[in-house]
C-alpha cells in the first residue's frame, strides 16, 4: 500500500527527521531518487516554502494528534513549486 499509493508518502523518524523510506509518488512529485533521501533528513530537501510549516506539523504531531489537509507549496528538487494539502500522522514501525 505504501509504495504503490498515488499519494506522495515519506516515512520519517519524528526524533530526528530522517527520512526511512520515500514512495514512487514522492519520487515523481518531488524529484528526488528513494536511494538518494533514505537517511537523509527530511528538512535538507528544503520540501517547505515557509519554514514555520514544519514546526508547526511538529508540534501538532508532538502534541498526538495528526495533521489533515494542511495547504502549503512546496518545492522540487529542481526548485519548482507547488501547490499541496499535507497529512501527517504518526505509527510505530517495528524494525
Amino acid at each position: 500500500m505504501f509504495f504503490s499509493s498515488p499519494d506522495a508518502t515519506v516515512l520519517l523518524r519524528l526524533s530526528d527527521g530522517n527520512i526511512v523510506d520515500v514512495n514512487v509518488a514522492f519520487e515523481k512529485t518531488f524529484g528526488y531518487e528513494r536511494q538518494f533521501c533514505r537517511k537523509k533528513n527530511f528538512l535538507s530537501l528544503k520540501p517547505w516554502l515557509d519554514k514555520g510549516i514544519n514546526k508547526l506539523i511538529l508540534k501538532t504531531l508532538q502534541k498526538g494528534n495528526r495533521v489533515q489537509g494542511l495547504e502549503t507549496q512546496c518545492r522540487r528538487s529542481c526548485g519548482a513549486t507547488f501547490d499541496a494539502a499535507v497529512s501527517c500522522d504518526t505509527t510505530t514501525i517495528d524494525q
